[in-house]
């Protein structure tokens, strides 16, 4: 599944796509899907600078951001991430704030409860190395093409609409008789995001036809004015002893798929560049001893290699012990 390897030299240099004029400027990196927005979960559109002391946001505004428009007259937000910078004037932006965990978890345990894993994706998922147990465990599940409204009514019966309004993923569609409530997002396989209590506090969709946006996505109403995902570190399912040591990686069906297979805790960071939200994990976790798996492409990618490097770097500095893995 992996072997250990040692750290080769990075040249440190970022490049940014000169086809993107308000980035480029600015030495951002683009959101991707290793690399989604902080703000809005986004896999597109937006983007982070090279130091995460700032991300660019065109969907989501909030109290200490600042309102911008780009050369076509777009409006964009910047959110400082670092508290030495100071903070802006409050815009009049202000998005739907998403609910608390615990509600999060209730209203997606409901939604999975109603949906079902269908024989494609189940038989993937087998492939993988999970066994019939896992799959069933880690409430994997699919998101139709249709009729989701039918699953949403059904979640609907259980809730108040302002716990729907704060899921993502729940928003209200204008029908030819009443309103009524449906479910956002490509159809996909369904990963729940799991936080240390092991509740579900958001859903990642593995799309099933990738239209370059990503094959990974959040599951978000925010292109509906409802509440947006966020990024998130996952924890997975791990009912043995944590102990002192636990393997890092990007991706949360990779992280699944390591902890069962190889009996070592592996937590996700929602983006290559969004390793700094790994250390008070750690830090709740009492985690002396961290393996960090990257993909392959860390290897050769300047922007993963990057990001890799300043994980390692700063994991060092903190006073882990390192090992890294390659897949």
């Amino acid at each position: 599944m992996y072997q250990q390897t040692n750290l080769p030299p990075f040249l440190i240099h970022l490049r940014i796509n000169s086809k993107n004029r308000v980035i480029h400027a600015m030495n951002y990196i683009p959101a991707s899907r290793r690399n989604p927005c902080p703000i809005c979960g986004h896999d597109s559109w937006c983007a982070t600078t090279s130091d995460g002391n700032m991300v660019l946001c065109r969907r989501s505004g909030g109290i200490n951001a600042i309102a911008k428009t780009d050369a076509n007259g777009s409006l964009y937000w910047l959110h400082p991430q670092n508290n030495s910078i100071p903070q802006p004037v409050a815009t009049s932006i202000k998005p739907i704030q998403r609910a608390d965990e615990d509600t999060l978890n209730a209203v997606y345990g409901s939604l999975l409860h109603y949906l079902e894993l269908s024989p494609e994706h189940h038989e993937n998922l087998l492939k993988r190395g999970l066994s019939e147990h896992e799959i069933q465990k880690r409430q994997y599940r699919t998101l139709p093409d249709s009729d989701r409204w039918k699953i949403a009514k059904q979640v609907a019966t259980h809730f108040a609409d302002d716990q729907l309004l704060t899921t993502p993923g729940f928003f209200i569609k204008d029908g030819n008789y009443s309103p009524y409530w449906t479910i956002a997002g490509s159809s996909g396989l369904l990963i729940p995001v799991r936080d240390m209590q092991q509740r579900i506090i958001a859903l990642k969709v593995r799309v099933n036809n990738d239209d370059g946006y990503g094959k990974y996505r959040y599951l978000s109403s925010s292109y509906h004015g409802g509440a947006s995902s966020g990024s998130h570190i996952h924890i997975p399912l791990f009912d043995q002893p944590i102990g002192n040591e636990i393997r890092i990686t990007e991706g949360e069906l990779k992280a699944d798929i390591a902890t069962a297979l190889s009996g070592l805790l592996t937590i996700s960071v929602p983006g290559v560049s969004n390793w700094r939200m790994v250390f008070s994990t750690l830090k709740a976790m009492k985690i002396t001893n961290v393996k960090v798996a990257f993909d392959q492409d860390a290897f050769t990618n300047k922007n993963v290699g990057r990001c890799l490097y300043e994980l390692l770097t700063e994991l060092k500095n903190r006073g882990y012990a390192i090992r890294v893995e390659k897949w």
